[in-house]
C-alpha cells in the first residue's frame, strides 16, 4: 500500500496521546515530522503502532522524536528514522520509553543517527517480581554518530528497582532437533567511534538497574558491521559501561557473550512489518506451540530450582540457629548452582546463623547471586556488613552463567516470540472487517494468555461496553482465582475505585468525568495504586487539570567515580590497618574456625601454617590473594593449644593462638 505522508512541522509537539480507560490503539505510520520539539507523545496508551516514520529531533536539550510514558504492553516500533545534528552538544533523545512495567516489549529495527542519546529505558521496564527477569528489548537498531547508544537510567536517588529485559537477545541454538535462530540475537548496530570521535557509549547501564546480559553476532573483520559492543576502551573512554572501578568495589551492571553467527541484515533483522502474514488460525497455533514449550521449560527450571523444593530448603534455611553453620552451608552449596533468590536472600538474613564468609562461599558457587537485585539489596542492608573483597568476590563469580540461568534464558526467549504473536494476533483481529464484534475477541485473546494483568484487561474492555455486572464479575473473582501480595491487593481497591467512578459516569450518561467526579479522580490520583494511578491521571491531563511528567534523566557522569562500601567490623582492630595481619574466629573454636588474613603487598606463594604447640604441622594453606577469609573445618582436630602463623619462607609475619575447645 502506498501512503502519502502526512507532515508534522515547526510544533511544540507533532503527535500527542493521551490514554484513558478505552484501550484503543493509535497508529502513526509513514509520517514525517520536521522542527517539532517534540515529535509523538504517548501516555498510558496499549498497543500502539509507530512505524515507518522520518523524525527530525530538533538541537534544542530535551528534544526527542517519541516518548512512550507508562505505554505498558503491545506498542509496535519499528522502522522508524530518527535523526539530528551530529556537531551540536545538546542533550536531545532518539526514543525515551518510560515505566512500560514488566511486560515484555521491544523497539525493533529502527535507525537513530547524530544524537546526544539514540535510545533510553527510563524507570522499571522489566518484571522485578520474576527469576526471569524479562522486559523491555532493544533489537536490530542501527546507531550512527549518537554520543550514546542505548541508555537505562532512573530517577537520581530513587530507590524503586529499574532496568530493562535480563536478556538483550538471546541464544540462536535451538538445540540437536530444531533448526538454530537466526534472528535471536539482539543484532544492533553501535556507533562506530573511530569515525564519530564524540560517541561515549554503546551500552550505558546505571549503578543499580537490573544487570542485563547482551547477546551479540561477533565481528569477523573491520569492515563489519559494528554488532559487538566494545568492552575495551579508546584512551579514557570505556563503550561498554559495566562497572565503576576494578577494586573496591566490583559493580558489574550487564554481561556480554559473542556468538560466532554471521550477521545479516535480511536475515538477522527481518522486518516483521512486511512479515505480518498469516490468519488467525496460523497465528494461534503458534501462541499453542509457544505456550507448550514454556511449560517444559518451566518444568525444567523447577525441577532444578533449590532441589525442585524450595519451601522445604527455604524453611532449613531461615529455621537454621546458631552452631548449625557448617551444615546449612553444606546443605545450600549440595544445591548449587540452582538456588533461587529465596533462598538465598534466606541466608542472607539469618545472620545469627551464617557468617560472611561461608555466605561468601555459597553466593559464589551461584552466579546469579551477582545479577539479582534481590540478591544485592539484601547483602546491601546485612546489619554485619560483608567485607568488600567478598562482595568483589561474588560479583566476579557473575561472569559466568549456570544451569538454571541457561534455562531462564531459553524461558526468556520463548516468552518473547510468544509475546510477539499476541501482539501480531491483536493486530490481526482489529484489521480483519470480518468481526463483529472485536471486543469479544479481544477478551478470547485475554482468556487465552492468562495472568493477572489480562484479567484487568478484560474488565477494561468491558467496562468501556458499559456492562458493569460482567466487570464487578471479574473483579470480585480476582481474589479468589489468585493469591494477591500486599502491592496486588492494593492495586486491585484502586481498580475496585475507579470502577465505581466508572459506573457512575455510565449511569449518568457522562462521557467525560464532571466536576464532581473528577474531586474523585483526583482523589486516586494521589492515593491510588499501580495503572489505576495512571488512567487517573490521564483524565486528570485530559480535563486540563494535571501535567504530565515527562523526565529525560541525563547521563549521570559521577556515577563513574569510585565508590566504596562501608567495611564491616573487623575480628580485631589489626583491620583498620595496612599492616599485615592474622584473625581467628571464633576463638577457642569447637567444628571449625574461620582464617581471615591480609598482606601489606602480593607475596607469592605465602602460607598459612596449623601447628601443635611441638611444632607438628596439622593443616598447611597457600595464600595466592592479598586478603582473603576461608572456613577451617576442625571437627577432626583434638582439643587443646595450637598456633596458627602466616608465613613467608622462613618469616613468620604474624600468628595467633588457637584453642580447639569441645
Amino acid at each position: 500500500t502506498w501512503y502519502k505522508p502526512c507532515e508534522f512541522k515547526r510544533l511544540h509537539i507533532g503527535v500527542d496521546v493521551i490514554g484513558d480507560a478505552v484501550l484503543l490503539p493509535v497508529k502513526v505510520s509513514n509520517s514525517v515530522f520536521t522542527q517539532n520539539k517534540e515529535g509523538i507523545n504517548l501516555f498510558y496508551i496499549h498497543d500502539a503502532e509507530i512505524t515507518l516514520n522520518d523524525v527530525e529531533v530538533l538541537d534544542v536539550t530535551k528534544a526527542h522524536g517519541l516518548y512512550m510514558n507508562y505505554c505498558h504492553e503491545g506498542y509496535h516500533v519499528e522502522a522508524n528514522n530518527f535523526w539530528g545534528d551530529e556537531t551540536s552538544s545538546v542533550k536531545n533523545f532518539g526514543v525515551i520509553v518510560n515505566n512500560s512495567g514488566p511486560q515484555i516489549n521491544v523497539i525493533y529495527n529502527n535507525s537513530f543517527t547524530g544524537l546526544y542519546c539514540g535510545s533510553a529505558a527510563q524507570g522499571l521496564n522489566y518484571n522485578d517480581k520474576s527469576e526471569t527477569r524479562e522486559g523491555l528489548l532493544f533489537k536490530c537498531n542501527t546507531y550512527t554518530n549518537n554520543k550514546a547508544d542505548i541508555v537505562v537510567s532512573h530517577e537520581k536517588n530513587s530507590t524503586e528497582p529499574f532496568g530493562i529485559g535480563a536478556d538483550q537477545g538471546h541464544d540462536p541454538d535451538g538445540g540437536p532437533f530444531v533448526q538454530d535462530d537466526l534472528t535471536a540475537l539482539a543484532g544492533n548496530i553501535f556507533t562506530s567511534e573511530n569515525t564519530y570521535t564524540e560517541h561515549e557509549w554503546d551500552l550505558y547501564n546505571t549503578i543499580g538497574a537490573n544487570y542485563f546480559t547482551y547477546h551479540y553476532h561477533r565481528s569477523n573483520s573491520p569492515d563489519d558491521p559494528k554488532t559487538e559492543p566494545n568492552s575495551g576502551a579508546q584512551g579514557e573512554v570505556a563503550y561498554v559501561y559495566s562497572d565503576i572501578g576494578s577494586y573496591p568495589p566490583y559493580n558489574a551492571t550487564l554481561g556480554l557473550q559473542d556468538y560466532s553467527y554471521q550477521y545479516t541484515k535480511e536475515i538477522s533483522c527481518p522486518s516483521t512489518i512486511e512479515n505480518e502474514g498469516g490468519g488467525g488460525a496460523e497465528i494461534k497455533s503458534a501462541i499453542a506451540s509457544y505456550s507448550t514449550a514454556v511449560d517444559s521449560v518451566d518444568a525444567v527450571i523447577l525441577n532444578l530450582k533449590d532441589g525442585g523444593n524450595t519451601e522445604s530448603l527455604n524453611f532449613e534455611t531461615v529455621t537454621a540457629m546458631p552452631g548449625e553453620e557448617l551444615e546449612t552451608t553444606d546443605l545450600l552449596l549440595n544445591e548449587s548452582p540452582n538456588l533461587s533468590d529465596t533462598v538465598m536472600v534466606s541466608a542472607i538474613e539469618n545472620e545469627s546463623t551464617l557468617p560472611n564468609v561461608m555466605l561468601r562461599d555459597v553466593l559464589v558457587e551461584n552466579p546469579q547471586a551477582a545479577k539479582s537485585n534481590r540478591v544485592q539489596n539484601a547483602l546491601d542492608n546485612k546489619n554485619n556488613t560483608m567485607p568488600d573483597f567478598m562482595r568483589f568476590e561474588i560479583d566476579q563469580s557473575g561472569d559466568t552463567l549456570s544451569q538454571i540461568e541457561v534455562e531462564r534464558s531459553k524461558l526468556s526467549k520463548i516468552k518473547f516470540k510468544k509475546q510477539l504473536e499476541f501482539n501480531k494476533l491483536k493486530r490481526y483481529y482489529r484489521n480483519d472487517t470480518n468481526i463483529v464484534n472485536l471486543k469479544d475477541s479481544l477478551i478470547a485473546l485475554c482468556n487465552m494468555k492468562g495472568g493477572l494483568l489480562s484479567e484487568y484487561k478484560k474488565a477494561m474492555l468491558l467496562i468501556t461496553a458499559n456492562d458493569t455486572v460482567a466487570t464487578y464479575n471479574i473483579i470480585s473473582n480476582i481474589p479468589v482465582n489468585y493469591s494477591l501480595t500486599s502491592e496486588e491487593a492494593n492495586e486491585l481497591q484502586s481498580f475496585g475505585n475507579f470502577i465505581d467512578i466508572k459506573k457512575q459516569m455510565i449511569s449518568q450518561g457522562l462521557n467525560s468525568p464532571d466536576s464532581t467526579l473528577l474531586v474523585d479522580i483526583d482523589n486516586l490520583y494521589v492515593n491510588g495504586y499501580g495503572f489505576s494511578k495512571n488512567i487517573a491521571a490521564a483524565y486528570l491531563a485530559n480535563a486540563g487539570l494535571l501535567d504530565i511528567n515527562q523526565p529525560h534523566y541525563l547521563i549521570d557522569f559521577d556515577s563513574l567515580k569510585s565508590t566504596s562500601f562501608e567495611t564491616e567490623s573487623p575480628f580485631s582492630n589489626k583491620d583498620n590497618t595496612n599492616d599485615t595481619y592474622l584473625v581467628i574466629k571464633p576463638n577457642p573454636a569447637s567444628n571449625y574456625f574461620i582464617l581471615s588474613y591480609k598482606l601489606s603487598y602480593v607475596i607469592k606463594n605465602a602460607r598459612i601454617f596449623v601447628k601443635t604447640v611441638n611444632g607438628i604441622i596439622i593443616n598447611e594453606f597457600v595464600v595466592n590473594n592479598e586478603q582473603g577469609e576461608f572456613v577451617v573445618e576442625s571437627s577432626d582436630i583434638k582439643s587443646g593449644f595450637y598456633i596458627v602463623s602466616l608465613v613467608n619462607g622462613t618469616s613468620v609475619l604474624d600468628s595467633e593462638k588457637l584453642i580447639i575447645s569441645k
